[in-house]
């Protein structure tokens, strides 16, 4: 908004006035209090009081039937003694907590059971009694059980009295027993440690007597087994005969000399194929080479050569055609026609050669294969004869282990495993053990306390509801307009007639902060129209929207206040006139809107009924625009008292018509979340101004949460406006 100011017939000065939405709220959390916790405690001291209350009478009758006990307490040190220990070289370490299973088995206590008779103890064996709900006749009694063995109920009772514990990491272990006689207390844990040590002595010899007669089966069976395998060592060994070192020696000589002879008769048969190659490729085969001397002879050859040079001589000096060439030759074919003869019979001779070395491999071949298996077999049978042997030798060495096992049995049965030492018997106690009935009365009310506080605690953390300005400030689209104090009823009127006559100087002060918080909230004037809604039923929208009318008219305006409520409207009620015709009867077409108007003379204030028609939601729409713009003419504040925000749309369809809109709460009983909604629900219906205000804030409780707020309704304060 701008404002202009003309100061003397200069240009005119421009003073920005904003009037824009503050800022929102800054959220400061509050230092430490300290009487927080007190100031929870004086709000839920009835809840406290009830939920402590109830602890303690459950508790109570528990607490009246305790009875005090004694309790006596045996010392013992369980150990294995030195001669039992350098006797079990390998034996593993003394477990206490299997001893302690041992001294606590069933079948110890039954016999300490039996020997005090504690089966015909009451306390031990008490009769059985009925629930309290059936000792009471609320329940029927249930069908008989199936027979048991009365004994076992003893033997719980027994374990529960007793109590057995380690002493730290040493092997002491600290016995005791609860019980209503003392001597009882004291006789228990003597008695269990001495059937404990009996019973251990028994077990020991039963074992070890046990693994004796084992031990001796089993020496039995491998002395049986080891004889056997000596009997089948010695035949194994008359059947193969004595196998020597030099057998094995000359056999591997035997074998390389074979070898050595076979690659010499390979190397032969590849020379001899290489010449038979050679000769049927028609190639000369030297003297040197021959390996049967009955090759070509050296004059054959020579002559060969010299044909051959004559030839060529003559054909150099003749030619072709000449007679001495030609039969040069002719002799040169004969000498060929003669080495070919000559190498066809080497041939057959070195055939027959390849021949005889196959046959001599062949043999030399068998007889390596002979020497070659015969060394294998004599080799399996030796290594064979070598596993029988370790096999044997790994039976005597169990057969010895079994027998030193046994005498060691028979030596340590003769130790005990364990040794026992009662460093100090369980004597007479002279006192009662625990507490006294006033230490459990007391500490179960302080239980019974500390569950209410913090049953209280708890209901504190899930309170949701609104209870302070401070609270409302976080909601975006409201704007807090203060707290209005309940109105209690007095002289036997109602509050809705204390209204009108304005007999609560505190409840009228509270209502003219709200019309500041309005004017503030419309530029410093009183809106045109007003919405009045809330947002859950019941929570005294009618009564602030009289009380809003009232104070207005005491301020000199002019109000007209509508009952828009079409469900559960009491304006009329507040004046004690009929509801009919009214708003609803206009809305309806049923009535004139100057019928309607009706005027209190007590107050002053011009008001409309509900009335008792049903209209249409246009109807409705259209009705209140035409109320807005008589009451405008007539320079009326129209205030509209609308139901629950969130109930009907009709309270939207009038919250985009009015120039503001008034929510009432109910202090510390509307929850958080249902006023959002329904702020948010106006607020996209059109509200332009949403008012939150507190109703029926009790100043006393309020006092009690320690929220600033409370400094509104001090009792000085009070006092003050009451004169």
């Amino acid at each position: 908004m701008t404002a202009a100011l003309d100061h003397g017939g200069g240009k005119p000065m421009r003073s920005r006035l904003s009037m824009a939405a503050p800022p929102p709220v800054r959220q400061v959390e509050d230092e430490i209090d300290l009487l927080a916790f007190l100031r929870l405690i004086r709000r839920q001291m009835v809840l406290i009081t009830v939920v402590g209350g109830l602890l303690l009478a459950v508790q109570l009758p528990f607490i009246m039937m305790m009875e005090r006990t004694y309790f006596a307490q045996l010392r013992l040190l369980i150990h294995r003694p030195p001669p039992a220990t350098l006797a079990m070289q390998s034996a593993t370490a003394l477990d206490l907590a299997i001893e302690v299973e041992r001294l606590v088995a069933q079948k110890n206590v039954a016999e300490v059971i039996a020997e005090f008779g504690l089966a015909e103890s009451e306390e031990f064996n008490p009769p059985p009694r009925p629930p309290l709900l059936q000792r009471l006749g609320l329940v029927s009694p249930p069908p008989p059980p199936t027979e048991a063995n009365p004994q076992d109920a003893v033997i719980n009772n027994f374990y529960e009295a007793l109590s057995v514990r380690r002493n730290g990491q040493t092997n002491v272990l600290e016995i005791g027993f609860r019980s209503l006689d003392p001597e009882l207390a004291a006789q228990i844990p003597n008695a269990l440690v001495r059937v404990y040590l009996a019973a251990r002595g028994e077990q020991l010899r039963a074992q070890v007597d046990q693994a004796d007669s084992w031990l001796a089966r089993r020496i039995a069976e491998q002395a049986d087994r080891v004889t056997e395998m000596e009997a089948a060592n010695r035949s194994f060994r008359a059947e193969n005969g004595p196998m020597s070192a030099n057998f094995q020696l000359e056999a591997m000589y035997r074998i390389s000399a074979l070898g050595n002879r076979e690659a010499e008769l390979r190397r032969q048969q590849s020379d001899l194929r290489a010449m038979r190659a050679e000769l049927e490729a028609g190639r000369e085969v030297t003297i040197d080479s021959d390996p049967i001397g009955a090759g070509m002879s050296v004059g054959i050859r020579r002559d060969l050569q010299l044909q051959r040079r004559e030839l060529a001589r003559l054909l150099q000096i003749y030619g072709e055609r000449h007679p001495d060439v030609v039969s040069a030759r002719a002799a040169i074919e004969e000498t060929q026609e003669a080495i070919r003869t000559e190498n066809a019979g080497y041939i057959q001779a070195l055939d027959a050669r390849l021949a005889g070395l196959a046959e001599e491999e062949a043999v030399l071949y068998a007889e390596l294969q002979t020497v070659r298996d015969r060394l294998s077999r004599m080799a399996a049978a030796e290594t064979e004869y070598e596993v029988m042997t370790a096999d044997l030798d790994r039976e005597r060495a169990a057969l010895v282990a079994l027998e030193q096992q046994q005498r060691t049995i028979v030596t340590e049965g003769l130790l005990p495993l364990a040794e026992a030492e009662i460093l100090s018997p369980a004597s007479v106690p002279r006192a009662p053990d625990g507490r006294g009935r006033k230490f459990y009365l007391l500490a179960g009310a302080l239980a019974a306390l500390a569950a209410g506080v913090t049953v209280a605690c708890i209901r504190e953390m899930l309170d949701r509801s609104l209870r302070s300005q401070k609270q409302i400030a976080a909601i975006p689209q409201a704007t807090a307009a203060g707290m209005i104090p309940i109105l209690q009823r007095r002289g036997g009127m109602s509050r809705a007639e204390r209204v009108r006559r304005r007999q609560d100087e505190t409840f009228v002060d509270a209502v003219r902060w709200l019309i500041l918080s309005a004017e503030q909230a419309n530029g410093g004037k009183m809106p045109a129209s007003m919405l009045v809604t809330s947002a859950l039923p019941n929570e005294g929208k009618s009564l602030v929207a009289l009380a809003l009318a009232t104070e207005l008219v005491r301020q000199g305006h002019s109000v007209l206040l509508v009952d828009a409520d079409t469900s559960c409207g009491s304006v009329h009620a507040h004046f004690g006139t009929e509801a009919s015709p009214g708003y609803a009867d206009y809305l309806a077409n049923e009535a004139e809107f100057d019928d309607l108007i009706r005027h209190d003379p007590v107050t002053g204030i011009d008001y409309i009924p509900l009335g008792t028609a049903m209209p249409s939601s246009r109807t409705r729409l259209l009705g209140g625009l035409e109320v807005v713009q008589r009451a405008r003419k007539h320079n009326q504040i129209v205030i509209f008292d609308a139901a629950p925000a969130v109930a009907t749309t009709d309270t939207t369809s009038l919250a985009g018509i009015t120039s503001q809109t008034v929510m009432v709460i109910e202090w510390g009983k509307t929850q958080r979340n249902l006023v959002e909604l329904a702020a948010e629900r106006l607020a996209e219906a059109g509200a332009s101004q949403i008012l939150l205000t507190m109703n029926q804030v009790n100043p006393r409780r309020l006092a009690l949460y320690g929220f600033k707020d409370a400094g509104l309704f001090a009792p000085e304060l009070r006092k003050y406006r009451t004169g």
